[in-house]
């Protein structure tokens, strides 16, 4: 489909001698093309879907899937008698970033967040942006412990962009 290569058809006769006619080729090359258009096909839900469910500037996981994942946890803790939190994170400044450094400041921050959001989370934990005016990051962790240690963790480092720094 488009011109793009997927991937090769190759087929292989083991007689000596078996040559494959122009029917043959015109079979192989329909069969290929369907192939092709299958496979394209899949991306583009599969492109489709992760758009549906993540942000494209930091690949974090949206208010929708958000939305999914909390109600389940709720429902697991409640389950289990566990307790659950949800912490919202507002960066400091953040206007103040975008306003003056420009938003490919702000977005490089918001990306090294969501990294270091990310590298930071227990297996069960789900980093989300999800774009409130209040905040652009939120956190969803099963354990509280762990929000104090993420906290130390993720925020006594500094972060650079270019020569300047945010702190």
């Amino acid at each position: 489909g488009g011109g793009r290569i997927f991937g090769a058809l190759v087929v292989q006769s083991y007689r000596e001698g078996t040559r494959f006619d122009r029917r043959n080729l015109e079979m192989l090359t329909f069969v290929s093309r369907h192939i092709g258009t299958a496979l394209e096909r899949k991306m583009a839900d599969e492109t489709i879907r992760r758009h549906a469910y993540h942000d494209t500037l930091t690949l974090l996981p949206n208010r929708l899937l958000f939305r999914d994942r909390l109600s389940q946890a709720l429902a697991q803790a409640e389950r289990r008698e566990e307790l659950l939190a949800v912490m919202f994170l507002d960066l400091d400044q953040f206007k103040a970033i975008n306003d003056t450094r420009g938003h490919a400041a702000g977005d490089e921050l918001l990306r090294e967040t969501a990294r270091r959001l990310r590298a930071s989370i227990a297996g069960g934990d789900i980093v989300v942006r999800v774009g409130f005016l209040i905040d652009p990051l939120s956190l969803l962790m099963v354990m509280i412990v762990a929000v104090i240690c993420f906290l130390v963790q993720v925020y006594s480092l500094g972060y650079m962009a270019g020569d300047d720094g945010f702190a």
